[in-house]
């Protein structure tokens, strides 16, 4: 394989000892970009064959999502903040009609919060035909 050593990928090859070449670097140098197809499958060859890993950041170590993301909403200490907004909206709780109104609302905070419930009441549903 090709090794195109630009001045940034000599200063992370220093940094990063693991550094893999520029996928994209590589096949505009070997194919061109006239092709986008076969430009693509070159891209995509190239990140299989050298197992193209990023370079660790502190934004990927702090926005790592879990698997059970939705265990620690319900501990979250709005729990209830959206039945409470349904019910000063006049109806009877957390229903489709309210989720609608929410999810139109011009507050991001109620949005975020239909939609949390829109996305709670249909993994209920599974859970329940199971």
């Amino acid at each position: 394989m090709k090794i195109i050593k630009t001045a940034s990928y000599e200063k992370a090859a220093r940094k990063y000892p693991e550094y893999s070449p520029n996928p994209w670097a590589v096949c505009t140098d070997r194919v061109g970009r006239d092709d986008k197809d076969k430009y693509e499958k070159c891209v995509h060859d190239i990140k299989r064959k050298a197992k193209v890993v990023k370079p660790a950041t502190k934004k990927a170590k702090k926005g790592k999502k879990t698997k059970k993301w939705m265990q620690k909403a319900t501990t979250d200490k709005t729990e209830g903040s959206f039945t409470a907004y349904c019910k000063r909206q006049g109806f009877d709780g957390v229903t489709d009609e309210c989720i609608a109104k929410g999810k139109n609302s011009k507050n991001p905070t109620t949005r975020k919060r239909a939609t949390l419930a829109e996305t709670f009441r249909r993994t209920s549903k599974r859970k329940k035909n199971k």
